[in-house]
Protein backbone atom coordinates (compact mmCIF):
# COMPACT_ATOMS: atom_id res chain seq x y z
CA UNK A 1 0.00 0.00 0.00
CA UNK A 2 1.80 3.59 -1.06
CA UNK A 3 0.03 6.51 0.47
CA UNK A 4 -2.45 8.45 -1.23
CA UNK A 5 -2.05 12.07 0.04
CA UNK A 6 -5.13 14.89 -0.60
CA UNK A 7 -4.25 17.68 -2.68
CA UNK A 8 -3.78 20.06 0.90
CA UNK A 9 -1.61 16.86 2.24
CA UNK A 10 0.61 17.15 -0.76
CA UNK A 11 0.81 20.91 -0.85
CA UNK A 12 1.99 20.18 3.14
CA UNK A 13 4.65 17.32 2.15
CA UNK A 14 5.94 20.21 -0.41
CA UNK A 15 6.55 22.16 2.43
CA UNK A 16 8.11 19.96 4.79
CA UNK A 17 10.07 18.37 2.03
CA UNK A 18 11.16 22.29 1.43
CA UNK A 19 12.26 22.63 4.78
CA UNK A 20 14.44 19.44 4.66
CA UNK A 21 16.06 21.19 1.72
CA UNK A 22 16.73 24.58 3.05
CA UNK A 23 18.54 22.61 5.95
CA UNK A 24 20.29 20.90 3.69
CA UNK A 25 19.19 17.49 2.82
CA UNK A 26 19.06 16.28 -0.55
CA UNK A 27 16.68 13.60 -2.06
CA UNK A 28 17.46 9.52 -2.29
CA UNK A 29 15.09 7.30 -4.36
CA UNK A 30 16.98 4.92 -1.93
CA UNK A 31 18.91 4.66 1.30
CA UNK A 32 19.50 0.86 2.44
CA UNK A 33 15.77 -0.05 2.54
CA UNK A 34 13.91 2.84 2.96
CA UNK A 35 12.16 4.09 -0.71
CA UNK A 36 9.55 6.39 -1.37
CA UNK A 37 5.95 4.01 -0.80
CA UNK A 38 7.53 1.57 1.74
CA UNK A 39 5.78 0.43 4.41
CA UNK A 40 6.90 1.19 7.75
CA UNK A 41 5.87 1.73 11.77
CA UNK A 42 7.34 3.78 13.99
CA UNK A 43 9.32 2.23 16.52
CA UNK A 44 7.11 3.63 19.42
CA UNK A 45 4.34 2.02 17.79
CA UNK A 46 4.69 -1.74 19.57
CA UNK A 47 1.29 -3.32 19.09
CA UNK A 48 0.55 -6.42 17.49
CA UNK A 49 -1.07 -4.62 14.18
CA UNK A 50 1.81 -2.20 13.84
CA UNK A 51 4.53 -4.99 13.93
CA UNK A 52 2.16 -6.61 11.32
CA UNK A 53 1.05 -4.60 8.65
CA UNK A 54 2.54 -1.13 9.09
CA UNK A 55 1.11 2.40 10.31
CA UNK A 56 1.99 4.40 7.26
CA UNK A 57 4.23 4.92 4.33
CA UNK A 58 7.26 6.99 3.23
CA UNK A 59 7.18 9.79 1.03
CA UNK A 60 10.11 10.63 0.71
CA UNK A 61 13.55 10.28 1.61
CA UNK A 62 16.36 12.66 2.33
CA UNK A 63 19.69 12.82 3.79
CA UNK A 64 22.42 14.97 4.33
CA UNK A 65 24.63 12.61 4.62
CA UNK A 66 25.06 8.49 5.50
CA UNK A 67 24.02 9.18 8.92
CA UNK A 68 21.45 12.19 9.06
CA UNK A 69 18.56 10.65 7.12
CA UNK A 70 14.85 12.42 7.67
CA UNK A 71 11.91 10.95 6.16
CA UNK A 72 8.79 12.46 4.92
CA UNK A 73 5.72 9.55 6.47
CA UNK A 74 2.16 9.37 5.84
CA UNK A 75 0.60 7.36 8.40
CA UNK A 76 -2.66 5.96 7.99
CA UNK A 77 -4.45 8.13 10.50
CA UNK A 78 -3.20 11.17 12.55
CA UNK A 79 -1.53 9.76 15.38
CA UNK A 80 -3.37 12.30 17.91
CA UNK A 81 -6.84 14.05 17.42
CA UNK A 82 -6.59 17.52 15.03
CA UNK A 83 -3.22 16.83 14.01
CA UNK A 84 -1.78 16.06 10.30
CA UNK A 85 -1.25 12.58 9.14
CA UNK A 86 2.15 13.93 7.68
CA UNK A 87 5.50 13.74 9.80
CA UNK A 88 9.21 14.03 9.22
CA UNK A 89 11.16 11.16 11.31
CA UNK A 90 14.84 10.24 12.04
CA UNK A 91 15.36 6.96 9.90
CA UNK A 92 15.98 5.43 13.16
CA UNK A 93 12.92 6.39 14.31
CA UNK A 94 11.18 3.50 11.57
CA UNK A 95 11.09 -0.05 10.82
CA UNK A 96 10.07 -1.45 7.72
CA UNK A 97 7.66 -3.55 7.90
CA UNK A 98 7.73 -6.61 5.23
Amino acid sequence: MTATLTPAEQQEAERLLAGLHDRGYIDYEQHKTLTAGARVRHRGQQYPEAYRDGTGNIVAVTARNERDVELVVAYDKPRFEGMSRLTVLADYHVEVIG
